[in-house]
């Protein structure tokens, strides 16, 4: 699970999200594939974006950095999000702007800044395409790891 703080069109944004590897490297090539849920929510100006999001996701983890606490990653997939937008205007109450749902191309480039035990902070970026609205974000957040099950066996 993980939490996020994100620059983008909104200006400050809010992203929280669960994540779960599904397949481990291939053979000596540091590569894993994460499946990755995420909730993100924005408001500026009298206008709030809500944006649900899946993502099928193929992650290279920079070598030479596995025993460090520093950990960059490349990361590509596609993504299906489900999008609504609505305006506050005030007397007249919310009146909902826009909604859609979309397939989406996507490129991360990030790092695990600080490795913990059981929590992580670590950073990302996004570039999207089509994107006629900008999910494009810079991310800095805060990872949480369940508890590895097997080992108390």
């Amino acid at each position: 699970m993980a939490g996020a703080a994100a620059r983008g069109l909104f200006g400050w944004e809010a992203i929280g999200g669960y994540e779960r590897v599904v397949g481990k490297q291939l053979k000596e090539v540091p590569v894993d594939f994460p499946l990755r849920i995420e909730g993100h929510f924005a408001t500026r100006d009298r206008v709030t974006n809500v944006v649900l999001s899946t993502y099928a996701l193929a992650r290279l983890l920079v070598p030479g950095f596995e025993k460090s606490d520093f950990n960059p990653y490349l990361a590509t997939g596609p993504g299906f999000h489900i999008q609504g937008s609505y305006s506050d205007l005030g007397a007249f109450g919310d009146v909902l702007a826009k909604g859609e749902a979309a397939l989406k191309w996507h490129v991360l480039a990030g790092a695990i800044l600080a490795r913990g035990a059981r929590v992580d902070i670590y950073t990302d970026g996004r570039y999207t395409e089509p994107s006629p609205y900008h999910f494009d974000y810079i991310a800095l957040g805060v990872r949480v790891h369940a508890a590895d099950l097997s080992r108390q066996r």
